[in-house]
Protein backbone atom coordinates (compact mmCIF):
# COMPACT_ATOMS: atom_id res chain seq x y z
CA UNK A 1 0.00 0.00 0.00
CA UNK A 2 1.22 3.48 -0.86
CA UNK A 3 0.29 6.25 1.54
CA UNK A 4 1.34 9.75 2.47
CA UNK A 5 1.98 11.33 5.83
CA UNK A 6 -1.69 12.14 6.36
CA UNK A 7 -2.72 8.49 6.46
CA UNK A 8 -0.04 6.16 7.79
CA UNK A 9 -1.12 2.52 8.36
CA UNK A 10 1.86 2.07 10.68
CA UNK A 11 0.54 4.33 13.42
CA UNK A 12 0.53 1.41 15.84
CA UNK A 13 4.06 0.23 15.06
CA UNK A 14 6.70 -0.20 17.73
CA UNK A 15 7.62 2.99 19.55
CA UNK A 16 10.59 4.90 18.17
CA UNK A 17 12.36 7.99 19.58
CA UNK A 18 10.46 11.20 18.86
CA UNK A 19 12.30 14.04 17.10
CA UNK A 20 12.89 17.24 19.06
CA UNK A 21 10.45 20.02 18.25
CA UNK A 22 12.41 22.88 19.79
CA UNK A 23 13.42 26.01 17.91
CA UNK A 24 17.08 24.99 17.82
CA UNK A 25 16.26 21.79 15.92
CA UNK A 26 14.12 23.70 13.44
CA UNK A 27 16.76 26.39 13.07
CA UNK A 28 19.10 23.85 11.53
CA UNK A 29 16.47 22.74 9.05
CA UNK A 30 15.98 23.30 5.37
CA UNK A 31 14.82 26.73 4.28
CA UNK A 32 11.58 25.43 2.77
CA UNK A 33 9.17 22.56 2.97
CA UNK A 34 10.29 19.69 0.75
CA UNK A 35 8.72 16.56 -0.68
CA UNK A 36 10.20 13.21 0.31
CA UNK A 37 9.64 9.60 -0.73
CA UNK A 38 10.39 7.04 1.99
CA UNK A 39 10.81 3.36 1.09
CA UNK A 40 11.45 1.14 4.10
CA UNK A 41 10.53 -2.52 4.58
CA UNK A 42 10.45 -2.27 8.37
CA UNK A 43 7.15 -0.72 9.53
CA UNK A 44 8.59 0.79 12.70
CA UNK A 45 11.46 2.45 10.83
CA UNK A 46 9.06 3.71 8.20
CA UNK A 47 6.78 5.23 10.86
CA UNK A 48 9.70 6.93 12.60
CA UNK A 49 10.93 8.49 9.34
CA UNK A 50 7.44 9.70 8.44
CA UNK A 51 6.95 11.29 11.87
CA UNK A 52 10.40 12.90 11.83
CA UNK A 53 10.03 14.44 8.37
CA UNK A 54 6.41 15.41 8.90
CA UNK A 55 7.34 17.11 12.16
CA UNK A 56 9.75 19.33 10.23
CA UNK A 57 6.99 20.38 7.82
CA UNK A 58 7.89 18.14 4.89
CA UNK A 59 5.40 16.25 2.75
CA UNK A 60 6.01 12.52 2.75
CA UNK A 61 4.95 9.65 0.53
CA UNK A 62 5.89 6.27 1.95
CA UNK A 63 5.93 2.66 0.84
CA UNK A 64 7.54 -0.66 1.72
CA UNK A 65 9.49 -1.48 -1.43
CA UNK A 66 11.88 0.05 -3.94
CA UNK A 67 9.55 -0.91 -6.78
CA UNK A 68 6.76 1.19 -5.28
CA UNK A 69 9.25 3.94 -4.57
CA UNK A 70 10.20 4.11 -8.26
CA UNK A 71 6.52 4.60 -9.12
CA UNK A 72 6.18 7.35 -6.52
CA UNK A 73 9.31 9.12 -7.71
CA UNK A 74 8.01 9.18 -11.28
CA UNK A 75 4.59 10.44 -10.19
CA UNK A 76 5.54 12.91 -7.45
CA UNK A 77 8.94 14.27 -8.54
CA UNK A 78 10.19 14.58 -4.94
CA UNK A 79 13.20 16.48 -3.67
CA UNK A 80 14.61 13.60 -1.64
CA UNK A 81 14.30 9.79 -1.56
CA UNK A 82 15.12 7.67 1.49
CA UNK A 83 15.77 4.10 0.32
CA UNK A 84 16.28 0.90 2.30
CA UNK A 85 19.78 -0.43 1.55
CA UNK A 86 18.56 -3.85 2.70
CA UNK A 87 16.50 -3.98 -0.50
CA UNK A 88 19.75 -4.71 -2.33
CA UNK A 89 20.01 -4.56 -6.10
CA UNK A 90 16.65 -2.83 -6.74
CA UNK A 91 17.54 -0.01 -4.33
CA UNK A 92 21.04 0.35 -5.77
CA UNK A 93 19.61 0.34 -9.29
CA UNK A 94 17.06 3.08 -8.56
CA UNK A 95 19.74 5.15 -6.84
CA UNK A 96 22.04 4.78 -9.83
CA UNK A 97 19.32 5.82 -12.28
CA UNK A 98 18.43 8.92 -10.26
CA UNK A 99 22.10 9.84 -9.89
CA UNK A 100 22.42 9.87 -13.69
CA UNK A 101 19.50 12.25 -14.17
CA UNK A 102 20.20 15.99 -14.37
CA UNK A 103 18.73 18.44 -11.83
CA UNK A 104 16.08 18.71 -10.54
CA UNK A 105 16.24 14.94 -10.01
CA UNK A 106 15.91 13.97 -6.33
CA UNK A 107 18.89 13.06 -4.19
CA UNK A 108 19.01 9.69 -2.45
CA UNK A 109 19.84 8.85 1.15
CA UNK A 110 20.25 5.19 2.05
CA UNK A 111 18.97 4.02 5.42
CA UNK A 112 21.40 1.24 6.31
CA UNK A 113 20.65 0.27 9.90
CA UNK A 114 21.83 -3.32 9.50
CA UNK A 115 24.26 -2.96 6.60
CA UNK A 116 27.97 -3.67 6.91
CA UNK A 117 30.71 -1.31 5.73
CA UNK A 118 31.14 -2.80 2.21
CA UNK A 119 27.38 -2.51 1.61
CA UNK A 120 27.38 1.12 2.73
CA UNK A 121 30.29 1.93 0.44
CA UNK A 122 28.43 0.24 -2.41
CA UNK A 123 25.44 2.48 -1.74
CA UNK A 124 27.54 5.63 -1.82
CA UNK A 125 29.28 4.52 -5.00
CA UNK A 126 25.86 3.98 -6.59
CA UNK A 127 25.32 7.73 -6.25
CA UNK A 128 23.69 8.28 -2.87
CA UNK A 129 24.18 11.67 -1.24
CA UNK A 130 24.42 10.04 2.20
CA UNK A 131 24.09 6.77 4.04
CA UNK A 132 22.67 6.59 7.57
CA UNK A 133 24.10 3.65 9.51
CA UNK A 134 23.47 2.25 12.95
CA UNK A 135 20.56 3.01 15.26
CA UNK A 136 18.38 5.78 13.87
CA UNK A 137 18.24 9.03 15.83
CA UNK A 138 15.46 11.37 14.69
CA UNK A 139 17.57 14.52 15.05
CA UNK A 140 20.43 13.01 13.06
CA UNK A 141 18.02 11.80 10.37
CA UNK A 142 16.55 15.29 10.08
CA UNK A 143 19.98 16.95 10.03
CA UNK A 144 21.21 14.64 7.27
CA UNK A 145 18.01 15.15 5.27
CA UNK A 146 18.36 18.92 5.52
CA UNK A 147 22.01 18.84 4.47
CA UNK A 148 20.97 16.84 1.39
CA UNK A 149 18.12 19.27 0.66
CA UNK A 150 20.44 22.27 0.88
CA UNK A 151 22.83 20.51 -1.50
CA UNK A 152 19.97 19.83 -3.91
CA UNK A 153 18.88 23.48 -3.78
CA UNK A 154 22.40 24.57 -4.75
CA UNK A 155 22.62 22.02 -7.55
CA UNK A 156 19.23 23.10 -8.88
CA UNK A 157 20.27 26.76 -8.77
CA UNK A 158 23.52 26.05 -10.62
CA UNK A 159 21.64 24.01 -13.22
CA UNK A 160 19.16 26.85 -13.71
CA UNK A 161 21.97 29.33 -14.31
CA UNK A 162 23.77 26.95 -16.66
CA UNK A 163 20.56 26.30 -18.58
CA UNK A 164 19.41 29.92 -18.92
CA UNK A 165 20.36 32.36 -21.64
CA UNK A 166 21.68 35.39 -19.73
CA UNK A 167 20.41 37.91 -22.27
CA UNK A 168 16.80 36.82 -22.83
CA UNK A 169 16.14 34.70 -19.76
CA UNK A 170 14.89 31.83 -21.92
CA UNK A 171 16.30 28.33 -21.71
CA UNK A 172 19.49 27.87 -23.72
CA UNK A 173 20.95 25.07 -25.83
CA UNK A 174 22.22 23.33 -22.69
CA UNK A 175 18.58 22.64 -21.84
CA UNK A 176 17.50 21.65 -25.33
CA UNK A 177 18.40 17.96 -25.39
CA UNK A 178 17.00 17.29 -21.92
CA UNK A 179 13.70 19.05 -22.51
CA UNK A 180 13.23 17.87 -26.08
CA UNK A 181 14.02 14.24 -25.27
CA UNK A 182 11.52 14.28 -22.39
CA UNK A 183 8.78 15.75 -24.57
CA UNK A 184 9.43 13.29 -27.40
CA UNK A 185 9.42 10.37 -24.94
CA UNK A 186 6.09 11.56 -23.50
CA UNK A 187 4.58 11.96 -26.97
CA UNK A 188 5.69 8.45 -27.94
CA UNK A 189 4.55 6.88 -24.67
CA UNK A 190 1.10 8.47 -24.63
CA UNK A 191 0.53 8.78 -28.40
CA UNK A 192 0.34 12.56 -28.23
CA UNK A 193 0.99 15.35 -30.73
CA UNK A 194 4.09 17.50 -30.52
CA UNK A 195 4.71 20.61 -32.59
CA UNK A 196 7.97 22.47 -33.19
CA UNK A 197 8.62 26.04 -34.36
CA UNK A 198 12.04 27.38 -35.34
CA UNK A 199 12.03 31.15 -35.65
CA UNK A 200 14.69 33.44 -37.11
CA UNK A 201 14.74 37.24 -36.82
CA UNK A 202 14.99 38.53 -40.39
CA UNK A 203 18.06 40.55 -41.41
CA UNK A 204 19.37 40.57 -37.87
CA UNK A 205 22.98 41.09 -38.95
CA UNK A 206 21.99 44.38 -40.54
CA UNK A 207 20.52 45.55 -37.22
CA UNK A 208 23.82 44.89 -35.47
CA UNK A 209 25.85 46.44 -38.29
CA UNK A 210 23.77 49.60 -38.65
CA UNK A 211 22.66 50.26 -35.06
CA UNK A 212 25.16 48.39 -32.90
CA UNK A 213 24.98 45.26 -30.77
CA UNK A 214 23.03 47.09 -28.07
CA UNK A 215 20.16 47.50 -30.52
CA UNK A 216 20.46 43.85 -31.52
CA UNK A 217 20.33 42.76 -27.88
CA UNK A 218 17.23 44.90 -27.30
CA UNK A 219 15.51 43.24 -30.26
CA UNK A 220 16.36 39.75 -29.01
CA UNK A 221 15.02 40.57 -25.54
CA UNK A 222 11.89 42.03 -27.10
CA UNK A 223 11.33 38.97 -29.27
CA UNK A 224 11.75 36.71 -26.22
CA UNK A 225 9.21 38.77 -24.30
CA UNK A 226 6.67 38.57 -27.11
CA UNK A 227 7.23 34.82 -27.34
CA UNK A 228 6.46 34.46 -23.63
CA UNK A 229 3.26 36.45 -23.97
CA UNK A 230 2.11 34.53 -27.05
CA UNK A 231 2.98 30.93 -26.17
CA UNK A 232 1.46 28.78 -23.44
CA UNK A 233 3.18 28.08 -20.12
CA UNK A 234 3.56 24.44 -21.21
CA UNK A 235 5.39 25.40 -24.42
CA UNK A 236 9.18 25.12 -24.17
CA UNK A 237 10.87 28.29 -25.43
CA UNK A 238 14.60 28.15 -26.09
CA UNK A 239 17.09 30.60 -27.51
CA UNK A 240 18.48 28.23 -30.09
CA UNK A 241 21.44 30.37 -31.09
CA UNK A 242 22.15 33.88 -32.31
CA UNK A 243 18.85 35.27 -33.55
CA UNK A 244 17.05 31.88 -33.66
CA UNK A 245 14.40 30.75 -31.18
CA UNK A 246 12.89 27.29 -30.79
CA UNK A 247 9.41 26.58 -29.46
CA UNK A 248 8.36 23.00 -28.69
CA UNK A 249 4.61 22.76 -28.12
CA UNK A 250 3.12 19.67 -26.42
CA UNK A 251 -0.35 18.47 -27.43
CA UNK A 252 -0.05 20.45 -30.66
CA UNK A 253 -0.54 19.01 -34.12
CA UNK A 254 0.71 20.48 -37.37
CA UNK A 255 -2.30 22.71 -38.03
CA UNK A 256 -2.27 24.13 -34.49
CA UNK A 257 1.50 24.61 -34.66
CA UNK A 258 1.11 26.56 -37.89
CA UNK A 259 -1.57 28.73 -36.28
CA UNK A 260 0.74 29.40 -33.34
CA UNK A 261 3.60 30.23 -35.71
CA UNK A 262 1.47 32.74 -37.61
CA UNK A 263 0.39 34.34 -34.35
CA UNK A 264 4.00 34.60 -33.18
CA UNK A 265 5.11 36.06 -36.52
CA UNK A 266 2.37 38.69 -36.44
CA UNK A 267 3.02 39.64 -32.82
CA UNK A 268 6.75 40.11 -33.48
CA UNK A 269 6.07 42.33 -36.49
CA UNK A 270 3.12 44.19 -34.97
CA UNK A 271 5.10 46.87 -33.18
CA UNK A 272 8.58 48.29 -33.73
CA UNK A 273 11.21 47.76 -31.05
CA UNK A 274 12.87 50.48 -29.00
CA UNK A 275 16.62 50.33 -28.37
CA UNK A 276 18.93 52.44 -26.16
CA UNK A 277 21.28 53.17 -29.06
CA UNK A 278 18.56 54.72 -31.25
CA UNK A 279 18.19 58.49 -31.35
CA UNK A 280 15.03 60.09 -29.98
CA UNK A 281 11.87 58.11 -30.54
CA UNK A 282 13.27 55.98 -33.35
CA UNK A 283 12.16 52.36 -33.42
CA UNK A 284 13.27 49.24 -35.26
CA UNK A 285 10.70 47.44 -37.39
CA UNK A 286 11.44 43.72 -37.23
CA UNK A 287 10.00 40.67 -38.94
CA UNK A 288 10.55 36.95 -38.42
CA UNK A 289 10.49 33.78 -40.50
CA UNK A 290 9.25 30.55 -38.96
CA UNK A 291 9.63 26.89 -39.88
CA UNK A 292 7.06 24.45 -38.49
CA UNK A 293 7.20 20.68 -38.06
CA UNK A 294 5.33 17.98 -36.17
CA UNK A 295 6.81 14.96 -34.44
CA UNK A 296 5.91 11.60 -35.95
CA UNK A 297 6.51 8.10 -34.55
CA UNK A 298 10.04 7.02 -35.29
CA UNK A 299 11.49 10.52 -35.09
CA UNK A 300 14.07 11.62 -32.55
CA UNK A 301 14.11 15.09 -31.11
CA UNK A 302 16.97 15.94 -33.44
CA UNK A 303 14.87 14.76 -36.41
CA UNK A 304 12.07 17.10 -35.35
CA UNK A 305 14.37 20.13 -35.11
CA UNK A 306 15.99 19.29 -38.47
CA UNK A 307 12.59 19.26 -40.14
CA UNK A 308 11.66 22.62 -38.62
CA UNK A 309 15.04 23.98 -39.69
CA UNK A 310 14.53 22.79 -43.27
CA UNK A 311 11.15 24.55 -43.31
CA UNK A 312 12.77 27.71 -41.91
CA UNK A 313 15.36 27.68 -44.70
CA UNK A 314 12.53 27.56 -47.24
CA UNK A 315 10.78 30.46 -45.49
CA UNK A 316 13.94 32.57 -45.68
CA UNK A 317 14.57 31.70 -49.33
CA UNK A 318 11.00 32.44 -50.36
CA UNK A 319 11.04 36.03 -49.13
CA UNK A 320 11.17 36.05 -45.30
CA UNK A 321 8.43 37.24 -42.92
CA UNK A 322 6.41 34.08 -43.43
CA UNK A 323 5.62 30.64 -42.02
CA UNK A 324 6.53 27.46 -43.90
CA UNK A 325 5.41 24.01 -42.81
CA UNK A 326 7.67 20.97 -43.22
CA UNK A 327 6.72 18.29 -45.74
CA UNK A 328 4.58 15.49 -44.31
CA UNK A 329 7.14 12.70 -44.49
CA UNK A 330 7.71 10.74 -41.26
CA UNK A 331 11.49 11.13 -41.02
CA UNK A 332 13.90 12.98 -43.26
Amino acid sequence: MIYDHTDSPDAGAAAMPEPRRDADARGRGASRSASVVVAQRDAATRSMLIATLRGAGHRVWACASTRRAATLVAARQPDLVLLDLADGAPALGLCGRLAMEPPPAPLVIFVATGADRPARILGLEAGAADCIAGALDPDEVLARAHVALRLKARLDALAAVAGTDPLTGLANRNQLDQRLDALVAAAARHDRRLGCLLLDVDRFKAINDLHGHGAGDAVLCGVAGRLRRTCRASDQMIRYGGEEFLVVAPETGLAAARTLAERVRKVIGSRAFAAPSLVGRARLAVTASVGVAEWRPGMTGADLVRRADAALVRAKRSGRDRVVVAASRSVE
